[in-house]
């Protein structure tokens, strides 16, 4: 096992990573029906990451 206590974390906890277009673009319209949790599904509907 590596020596865990010998490796520094030097990034920064509180600047947070960016997301691309493409993953704001796929879940605009899932927050948009205001039912973004796999729960709220009608029996019809198919979940996102289903499909």
């Amino acid at each position: 096992m590596r020596d865990i206590a010998a490796r520094k974390f030097t990034g920064a906890f509180t600047q947070q990573a960016s997301l691309p277009a493409e993953i704001i673009r796929a879940a605009m319209p899932v927050l948009q029906t205001r039912r973004p949790h796999r729960y709220d599904l009608l029996p019809s509907e198919l979940e996102e990451v289903a499909s």
